[in-house]
């Protein structure tokens, strides 16, 4: 078997190797390593989409694109005034848009704007021969030398922000014990780029409650991580995501909002599982799942009864101790495939998922629910209504 790809993808990777286990298992069948060739090749663009929020877009449909994009457009994209990008509205649909104007601001030391100009980068010789010129130092280390920072405006080319979402709703919703802060960011883009559904955080026994206090848990914070996933993956539906700081609280709102046993499997990986994931029905099972997984330290005693009393399925995913983002890649794939591969489930229709909740009007949101103690910033949070559909 050979693996052939132009840049490294842990997700791609994990996701690749977990549908060749469960192809070979579904089939029963070994794979010729002499004549099988597969060949992969990862993008080497990480925003392959630019998304942005129906807020930002103006009546003339112009929109000014964060500081990041900005940057990306053209250290990445080489745009220029006229040139067009794809572009996908948050939960609705996607299309092309026009460069219209790209504002270069100088800053001091400071941070103090000192001066702006509407600039074409095609008349800016020494910034061309740079992105021409990869051996050289990118834009944003030139920009960053020079104290420039860039404002790019895209005009849409259609009005995409008033279309419905038509596509798929997620299949697998996930709930995942607090990690670490950088391991939080992780596991939520790869999450939001593989595909999931709902995303519940919650404080565990072995999770520190002192993350509740990082700001990768701010309302800022997740939207742009949410945005990266969506970006990397091409896609505009965003998942709602929940902080919980109970696991009280959690389990009310897990057995009355997120979690139906007869229509919904729920899965809990753990090391005492005595079930292979392909032996609890998922191949006949026709509607949406929710994965659970622990801390690095495992789930306690009394943390997995709670969840085996509500109706979960503990799995063993093997002898070898993952990471928690490993191990949500691994399940994920794994869980995906069962539900939608045609081969695997024969005569059982594949998965779908009917309906899809909205935490308000405006379509899916983020919400952290207060811990005792913690006074939560308003600007930052909001506190969901209890009027959630599975």
């Amino acid at each position: 078997m050979i693996f052939q790809y132009e840049t490294q993808s842990f997700v791609s990777l994990v996701l690749l190797c977990d549908r060749i286990f469960l192809m070979h298992h579904a089939r029963r069948s070994s794979l010729n390593a002499d004549h099988t060739a597969i060949m992969v090749i990862f993008p080497s663009i990480l925003m392959n989409l630019i998304i942005i929020d129906k807020k930002d877009i103006n009546e003339d449909l112009t929109v000014e694109l964060s500081s990041r994009q900005s940057n990306h457009c053209i250290s990445v994209l080489e745009i220029n005034i006229g040139s067009k990008v794809n572009v996908g509205v948050k939960n609705s649909g996607k299309g092309t848009a026009t460069v219209t104007k790209i504002m270069r601001k100088e800053t001091n030391k400071d941070g103090i704007t000192k001066s702006e100009s509407i600039i074409n980068l095609s008349s800016i010789e020494e910034i061309g021969n740079k992105v021409n010129n990869r051996s050289r130092r990118s834009i944003s280390e030139i920009n960053n030398l020079n104290n420039f920072q860039y404002a790019v405006t895209i005009k849409l080319d259609t009005e995409i922000h008033k279309e419905e979402y038509k596509h798929d709703y997620p299949l697998i919703d996930l709930l995942i014990a607090l990690p670490r802060p950088k391991v939080f960011e992780k596991v939520l883009q790869n999450a939001v780029t593989i595909g999931v559904g709902r995303i519940i955080f919650v404080c565990t026994d072995k999770s520190e409650k002192s993350y509740l206090n990082s700001s990768k848990l701010k309302k800022e914070s997740i939207d742009e991580i949410v945005q990266l996933g969506l970006e990397q993956a091409s896609k505009t539906l965003c998942p709602d995501v929940y902080v919980y700081a109970s696991w009280t609280f959690f389990l009310q709102h897990l057995r009355n909002y997120f979690f139906c046993k007869e229509s919904m499997i729920g899965i809990v990986a753990d090391v005492l599982g005595n079930s292979k994931i392909t032996e609890i029905g998922l191949q006949s099972h026709t509607g949406p799942i929710i994965l659970a997984i622990g801390p690095e330290g495992g789930w306690t005693k009394e943390e997995l009864t709670d969840l085996i009393t509500m109706g979960f399925k503990v799995v063993n995913m093997g002898d070898r101790i993952l990471k928690v983002e490993t191990a949500l890649i691994s399940l994920y794939s794994k869980a995906e495939l069962l539900l939608t591969d045609s081969e695997i489930r024969k005569s059982s229709r594949i998965a779908k998922r009917d309906n899809y909740w909205f935490s308000s009007s405006d379509g899916p949101g983020i919400t952290v629910l207060p811990v005792k103690g913690r006074k939560w910033d308003n600007k930052f949070f909001y506190t969901q209504s209890p009027e959630l559909k599975i």
